[in-house]
């Protein structure tokens, strides 16, 4: 699992162009929770009149913290496969819906996203997101359903 766990967070730190322009960092708790933070930059600002985060980087954030929860669930799934045959699946794993609640606006020096997965079938799973701001505030809130067999 552990193997698996590093191949993800290169995969979402490295490879992913979008991922690192909004530079996202993850992290996997021992309950394969995602953890995914970032800073704060001008690039990010939607209403540069308040200097607040733009909600499509809200809307990209909630959808990967939620996706890659889904994507935690495939390794419990296929306990039997190897790294590769996981990190193929991972490759095929597609968003299908996503809702977000924007519950506050978005100021912060630093945001934090975390996720869960509410169930993974056979086919689909559906996963939920929040994101807090540097000092715990609620900024948003949402569920993502998740193509991933």
């Amino acid at each position: 699992m552990d193997e698996i766990i590093t191949r993800f967070k290169e995969r979402f730190e490295t490879l992913s162009p979008f991922q690192r322009f909004l530079g996202m960092k993850l992290e996997v708790t021992e309950r394969f929770t995602p953890v995914i933070t970032f800073k704060m930059r001008n690039e990010l600002i939607g209403n540069f009149d308040y200097g607040i985060l733009h909600g499509g980087v809200i809307a990209s954030v909630m959808d990967v913290t939620a996706g890659i929860s889904a994507l935690l669930c495939l390794p419990v799934k296929y306990p039997g496969e190897s790294a590769d045959q996981i990190m193929k699946r991972v490759s095929k794993v597609g968003t299908i819906d996503l809702r977000i609640d924007y519950i506050q606006p978005g100021r912060g020096k630093s945001f934090t996203a975390t996720g869960e997965t509410l169930r993974a079938g056979n086919k689909i799973a559906v996963s939920t997101a929040k994101l807090h701001n540097d000092e715990g505030l609620l900024i948003a809130a949402g569920t993502g359903t998740y193509l991933i067999g």
